[in-house]
C-alpha cells in the first residue's frame, strides 16, 4: 500500500497505518532516513518543518537493486561455501551457524540503507557437503528487532516473512536467514531486486 496521493491525510489512519511507530505519535518521529521512513520517500524531509502533506504517496516498501558479486570462503573442516549477491567486508554468515566469516566486499546495492540501517548483506548462500543447504540472507547494521521489516520479495527466489527467518544479532549486525531450494539467477552475475515491506 501507500499513503493516499491526494485529499485528506490522517495521522493515525494513513501515516501510522503505513509506517507504524511508537505511541503517542507525532510527526517528528517520521523524518526521512529515520527509524520509520526510508530514503525512497523523497518528499518527506529529513529535518525541520514537516507536515502531513509531505506524506502524499509515501510507502513503506523499499526496493533494493543488487548488482551481484560472488565469493567462495573456505572453512575448516566444512570446505568452501559460496555467496552470491552483495556482501560487505567480513559480513558473510556461515551456512550452518550465525558466525561471520572473513571475506572482502562483493557486489553492490542501491540504496545502501533501509530505514536508517546500513545494508551489509543481501546474498544467497550455497553450502557444502558439511554445511548443506541454500539460504537467502539479509544483514543490516546495528541491533534490530526481528520485525524490523515485515517481509521481503526476492526476485527469482520468492517471498518470505521476517517471522519465518532464523534470526540473530551478532558482531554489531542483525541477520535474517531464509531457507530456500530456489536459486532463480542468484549466481554471481547480473542485477536482482529485493523489496522490503
Amino acid at each position: 500500500m501507500a499513503v493516499t496521493a491526494s485529499g485528506v491525510i490522517a495521522m493515525s489512519g494513513d501515516v501510522v497505518g503505513e509506517f507504524t511507530g511508537a505511541a503517542p505519535h507525532s510527526l517528528s518521529e517520521y523524518y526521512r532516513n529515520g527509524i520509520y521512513i526510508n530514503s525512497g520517500n523523497t518528499n518527506v524531509p529529513t529535518s525541520g518543518e514537516i507536515s502531513l502533506s509531505d506524506f502524499y504517496g509515501a510507502a513503506a516498501n523499499v526496493t533494493v537493486t543488487v548488482t551481484e558479486g560472488s565469493i567462495a570462503i573456505n572453512g575448516v573442516p566444512a570446505g568452501s561455501t559460496s555467496y552470491y549477491g552483495y556482501g560487505a567486508t567480513n559480513k558473510y554468515i556461515d551456512a550452518d551457524t550465525f558466525v561471520f566469516r572473513a571475506g572482502g566486499a562483493r557486489g553492490a546495492r542501491t540504496p545502501t540503507s533501509l530505514n536508517g540501517a546500513t545494508i551489509q548483506g543481501l546474498y544467497r548462500i550455497l553450502g557444502n557437503i558439511y554445511d548443506p543447504g541454500t539460504f537467502f540472507t539479509v544483514v543490516l547494521s546495528g541491533t534490530r528487532a526481528k520485525s524490523f521489516f515485515t517481509s521481503i520479495s526476492v526476485l527469482g527466489i520468492g517471498t518470505f516473512t521476517s517471522a519465518s527467518a532464523a534470526f540473530s544479532t551478532v558482531g554489531g549486525s542483525s541477520t535474517w536467514k531464509f531457507s530456500t531450494a530456489t536459486v532463480g539467477g542468484w549466481d554471481g552475475s547480473g542485477t536482482r531486486t529485493v523489496t522490503f515491506t
